[in-house]
């Protein structure tokens, strides 16, 4: 067999067993598919459809952030390296809203930075574990004004985000069970691919 094989982008893995390479292609899974679907958060569903956002300024301006803030987080992101990214919005009729978030970056090393700056910016957070996804984070703040938990990790050149929000008491709570749940099973959705 030749000495050359070649592999055309991201999407084929070459096996080599006993000497002989063959090859397995899989499509590319997209950004839109990087992201949770109706049901996988405490029962919510997606509030609209999922866009694709390009480029540093414009994920920074549907942020919604102040303008004020917004140059320094274009700059923080266009040098990791920002590529793209889906925010999805989940909601219920039981006073829970949710997140799930996908950003895409140039390099694995950008996506953990970006793990570790989400995970704790805009605190005080309170940390638990997540044991079942390697290197996630869990982090939540319950307060008078508002409450949400979250979790988050990176995988390649991916950082995802996952959280519930909610006003009111623990009646109206989703638990850190169940936003883990619905983090691990987009990790297994996502998880090298």
């Amino acid at each position: 067999m030749g000495g050359v094989v070649k592999i055309v982008r991201a999407t084929a893995v070459l096996i080599v067993v006993g000497g002989i390479a063959a090859s397995v292609s899989y499509a590319a899974l997209p950004l839109t598919g990087r992201v949770l679907h109706s049901g996988e958060l405490a029962g919510m569903t997606i509030s609209g459809p999922d866009r694709v956002t390009t480029g540093a300024s414009a994920w920074v301006t549907n942020e919604g952030l102040p303008r004020s803030a917004q140059k320094a987080e274009i700059a923080r992101l266009r040098k990791l390296g920002f590529v793209a990214g889906v925010d999805e919005s989940l909601s219920s009729d039981q006073g829970r809203g949710g997140i799930s978030v996908v950003e895409q970056f140039r390099s694995a090393k950008s996506a953990k930075a970006e793990l570790a700056y989400e995970s704790t910016s805009n605190g005080p957070w309170t940390y638990f574990p997540v044991q079942v996804i390697p290197g996630a984070r869990g982090f939540e703040q319950i307060s008078n004004s508002g409450n949400g938990r979250n979790v988050a990790f990176s995988d390649g050149v991916y950082y995802y985000a996952v959280g519930a929000g909610w006003s009111g008491g623990s009646t109206k709570a989703v638990s850190r069970s169940a936003v883990i749940a619905a983090a691990l099973v987009l990790y297994h959705r996502v998880h090298g691919k």
